[in-house]
């Protein structure tokens, strides 16, 4: 077995922590898999494929171009799964209209207060791109996180 990318940072006394505190096995992959779609969202796409530095102008925390191209390679990984009927989970986060739930990242960020998705697109920044053509998900919604489930169920 390879040695974790990560060991290359850790101390010789960081690897007998980890090891003396039982971590490190391989869980292994289980007996159900689940596609995980985490924020592939227009608030981390933005609208449309663009320049980063262009794209960041109307969604802050856009990827740009860059976040495009993963949404094809998404959509090829959703076709593959699906001729396994395996499920898929998308997730994104939402806040309060009065950012209230928002924490520190209103102090790290000066553009905290925009509303870019109502104002600018009238997309909301939380909807998902468009991976799939098909949209048969139900969805639960709750304060800062919100996961839609397609598919079949186990």
């Amino acid at each position: 077995m390879s040695e974790p990318i990560w060991d290359k940072f850790l101390t010789e006394r960081d690897k007998q922590v980890f090891a003396a505190g039982g971590f490190g096995v391989r869980q292994g992959f289980g007996k159900r898999p689940a596609l995980l779609i985490i924020d592939v969202n227009y608030d981390f796409c933005g609208d449309r494929p663009e320049p980063i530095l262009q794209s960041i102008k109307r969604w802050r925390a856009s990827c740009g171009e860059e976040a495009w191209e993963s949404v094809k390679v998404i959509r090829r990984l959703l076709a593959a799964g699906r001729t396994k009927n395996l499920p898929v989970i998308y997730t994104t986060g939402i806040r309060r209209l009065d950012n209230w739930d928002s924490g520190s990242w209103s102090w790290k960020n000066t553009r905290t207060d925009e509303r870019v998705s109502t104002r600018v697109t009238n997309l909301p920044g939380t909807r998902s791109c468009p991976t799939s053509p098909r949209n048969r998900a139900t969805s639960s919604s709750r304060s800062r996180s919100r996961a839609r489930f397609t598919g079949r169920r186990w």
